[in-house]
């Protein structure tokens, strides 16, 4: 009887999961498109309204050689020295997307870039394949295990797929990866058991929501990719499509991705040959403004896919789910990635440089004097005044961030001391900033 129930306990938990949880939004540039002619990774990373999120920095570790080490669901070892990294993700106790507070560690990181300039997001997807509950790698420490390791985006690459041939991926059935660095940007989508991967091209403009998005075309993947489709009766012999096999069929061509992706794609192309930070910082707050699209946000409502179409609700780019977003500029002189806590527009970003090390205190702890806590209250207090203060807050913003660019671009060529100082400072800075706005509207 237990076993039945447990069984029936997880059927009916993945079953809401596939009614509800969709999340993130990512894209990659060509470095053929940017103003200064670099690679560019944005991401949001939605885990929901009352997911606390953090921002740490772990340093390099040395190893004994051949040391095992435990990470969600297996044993693995470890190389000889581990690569430092900057990572966000999951605060302690927190609730909201696919979260289970476990003390496991290799169990938070949601997003990081490490010491060799590589950079890692990922998006949930959806996939034919079945759900291997606590068998494989987690998630989490698939992100985690590539920022120690990867000295390039296409290490990265190889290491995630070494990853899935070897365990697999535990606990859902659909992922997709960003991973790069200066030369180049992957995308890796994985299933539970499969993966494929392809370089993105350095004049395109890559946007993904919640959907496979490799077709026909891709560099890397799993030696049975193709005869596993075909047992599975999901395609016929002949022109083989990654996302057109592997794709549970109902989310191929959900409004829900298709509006997202849309509404970047035409809003860069615009910019094709002078895409800057503010370009992607400034889509990663569109709401559809000016457009049949466009609701006034609720504090009440999380958009998720099934709200949305319970409540008749487009899913727009920025909104209440945002945990962080982040933009990092893919430089051959040391990668930036401009970072922020809660909803884009609503939050000031701090640059993590390649050797900073500290940010204030505020940004890796939980509760109601955490960073993040600081900005989600902001922004709670601009969506109740939205025609007032919603576009008051982003201007601020704007010129912050405006100044926060010009800094960390003087300090990407200094020391280590002066790049973790300037960090700091700024994080003091923007942190400062959100709680004189959170005062003044409180009083």
């Amino acid at each position: 009887m237990v076993v039945i129930i447990t069984i029936l306990l997880a059927i009916f938990i993945l079953s809401l999961f596939h009614c509800q949880a969709q999340a993130c939004t990512t894209i990659l540039i060509g470095a053929n498109l940017t103003e200064d002619n670099v690679i560019m990774h944005g991401h949001i990373e939605d885990m929901g309204i009352n997911a606390e999120g953090e921002i740490w920095h772990t340093e390099e570790t040395d190893w004994e050689s051949g040391k095992e080490i435990a990470v969600p669901y297996v044993k693995i070892s470890q190389p000889e020295k581990t690569i430092a990294y900057w990572a966000s993700g999951n605060s302690l106790g927190t609730s909201g997307l696919g979260i289970d507070n476990s003390l496991e560690s290799y169990n938070s990181v949601l997003v990081g870039v490490n010491q060799c300039g590589v950079c890692v997001s990922c998006n949930w997807c959806y996939s034919r394949e079945q759900v291997c509950e606590r068998q494989g790698i987690r998630r989490y420490a698939l992100r985690q295990l590539i920022l120690e390791r990867a000295h390039s985006a296409y290490q990265g690459v190889l290491l995630l797929g070494e990853f899935m041939n070897q365990w697999g991926q535990a606990d859902w059935n659909g992922l997709l990866f960003a991973i790069s660095d200066a030369r180049e940007g992957w995308i890796v989508e994985i299933t539970t058991k499969h993966w494929v991967a392809r370089r993105v091209r350095d004049d395109e403009i890559f946007v993904a929501a919640n959907r496979f998005t490799i077709g026909r075309d891709f560099d890397l993947g799993s030696c049975d990719i193709e005869n596993f489709s075909i047992q599975q009766q999901w395609r016929n012999e002949g022109d083989f499509s990654f996302c057109a096999s592997y794709t549970l069929p109902e989310r191929a061509e959900s409004p829900y991705d298709v509006l997202r992706e849309e509404r970047i794609k035409d809003y860069l192309k615009i910019h094709k040959g002078r895409i800057c930070v503010n370009h992607i910082l400034e889509i990663f707050q569109d709401r559809y403004e000016g457009t049949k699209y466009f609701r006034f946000p609720r504090e009440d409502v999380e958009l998720w896919e099934k709200t949305c179409e319970e409540h008749n609700l487009p899913r727009p780019i920025c909104t209440n789910l945002a945990q962080s977003f982040f933009v990092t500029k893919n430089a051959p002189a040391g990668n930036i990635c401009f970072i922020g806590l809660g909803t884009p527009g609503y939050s000031g970003v701090v640059p993590l440089l390649p050797n900073s090390k500290t940010l204030p205190k505020e940004f890796s702890q939980s509760g109601k004097d955490s960073a993040w806590s600081v900005f989600r209250n902001l922004g709670l207090l601009a969506d109740r005044q939205y025609s007032v203060r919603s576009s008051y807050l982003k201007n601020e913003w704007r010129r912050m961030n405006d100044w926060t660019q010009k800094q960390a671009a003087q300090a990407i060529k200094a020391d280590a001391r002066e790049q973790s100082a300037l960090t700091f400072q700024i994080g003091e800075t923007v942190l400062a900033t959100a709680q004189k706005l959170l005062m003044r509207w409180t009083d």
